[in-house]
């Protein structure tokens, strides 16, 4: 699949990362609407497929692809809604590897653990960022198995990984313990502090990200030391500007409000014909500080109208989770006093209830931050990338205590 894919984009060719494990229903869907090529052998549903072994004469090959020109059709994860398929330009990748090397200060001696899904832009930034600084990628099995990453990245022989915060959890309770610290981007989600300094603890430096496919990955990390709090904070990566929209549509380089994304990763746009042309208004509400750090308070749709007073859910999940909660999901629900009131499911930590997290609450948070009823579950479903599937957990039926 690595070797499919850098040779797709010396060939000029644009390549279409699959999920070969989705519904064939959506499979097909994806190649309808944009394929040249896929990657891999798993999707006998596209109308055109490419093995390694057939671009072996690419170095003959004597126009290379225009920075403008398609590199990769990446599908979002399908997080907030069904995923749709984002155009990344060759000039797209080579600033986001740039941008990532610069930012982390990757080196060729570097040794990239590949845990995060090929079919999604964490996975692919992963293979372009090495490549751009000549480092080398480190791939163990073909899944996410939580026994093997653990005993890559205390092998010695691992300097960075990315991860999705419940992938951290997991590797953290397996004993992941390196003798030679190694750095872990996490991002797709806010990151719990309780497991920053579990995982430093541990011999883990934790750096949360955020980005999108829509960004061609990272467009903002935090760097080590930084004070990022308990949401997510950082600087953009170099070339990479961030604003905030306020309701009346004014940016503003500090403050509150939508996060605006400017810069030369910005996606050239969608398959269903949207076109960003270097910027792109996110779904997400954010905060930038007079430093320039960004910090991600939550969707601007999921934002919870109770008494007149706005609730974005993420802050109340970071809450939950200094409380006793080790995973946590809010929304809000219709109600005929206070218009919307929050409701949630939480996974519990091994001393802790559904009361001791709410009596803490209380003592911690406005009222209006409580959840009105909140029930614990053993997991949560997850999507292929290892993110919380919120949509499944939001619609599954269950007696709320």
């Amino acid at each position: 699949t690595v070797v499919v894919h850098h040779a797709l984009a010396v060939a000029g060719l644009i390549g279409v990362p699959m999920n070969g494990a989705a519904p064939e229903s959506e499979r097909n869907a994806q190649c309808e609407g944009a394929v040249d090529v896929s990657i891999g052998d798993a999707f006998p549903a596209c109308p055109r497929r490419i093995e390694a072994t057939s671009i072996a004469g690419s170095a003959m090959i004597e126009d290379a692809p225009q920075p403008d020109s398609v590199h990769s059709v990446v599908f979002t994860s399908g997080t907030s809604g069904t995923p749709r398929g984002v155009m990344l330009s060759h000039g797209n990748v080579a600033a986001a590897a740039d941008g990532a090397a610069s930012h982390l200060g990757l080196t060729a001696r570097d040794r990239w653990l590949g845990a995060l899904p090929l079919f999604h832009v964490g996975g692919l930034a992963v293979l372009w960022r090495m490549a751009f600084v000549g480092g080398a990628v480190v791939f163990e099995g073909d899944d996410f198995n939580v026994g093997e990453i653990v005993r890559a990245i205390n092998s010695g022989s691992i300097s960075w990984i990315s991860m999705v915060p419940t992938m951290l959890q997991r590797v953290l309770l397996r004993g992941a313990a390196p003798s030679v610290r190694v750095s872990v981007l996490v991002g797709g989600g806010p990151v719990d502090p309780g497991l920053v300094a579990q995982g430093s603890a541990q011999g883990l430096t934790i750096l949360p990200t955020y980005g999108m496919s829509e960004t061609t990955s990272q467009a903002v990390t935090a760097t080590d030391g930084e004070a990022w709090g308990t949401t997510l904070a950082g600087q953009p990566l170099p070339g990479v500007t961030v604003e905030v929209l306020d309701p009346a549509g004014v940016s503003s380089m500090t403050g509150t409000g939508r996060l605006v994304i400017s810069g030369p990763t910005v996606a050239i746009g969608t398959l269903d014909g949207q076109r960003f042309n270097g910027r792109y208004v996110t779904n997400d509400i954010g905060h930038i500080d007079e430093t320039g750090a960004v910090r991600v308070l939550g969707r601007a749709d999921d934002v919870v109208i109770t008494g007149g007073e706005n609730v974005h859910p993420q802050e109340v999940e970071d809450a939950l989770r200094s409380c006793g909660a080790t995973g946590a999901v809010v929304w809000g629900v219709a109600d005929d006093e206070w218009g919307e009131v929050l409701v949630g499911a939480v996974t519990l930590g091994p001393e802790a209830t559904i009361n001791s997290v709410l009596d803490k609450m209380r003592s911690r948070v406005a009222p209006h931050r409580v959840p009105k009823r909140l029930r614990s579950v053993d997991e949560f479903p997850l999507l292929p990338n290892e993110k919380i599937d919120r949509r499944t957990v939001r619609a599954t039926p269950f007696p709320f205590l």
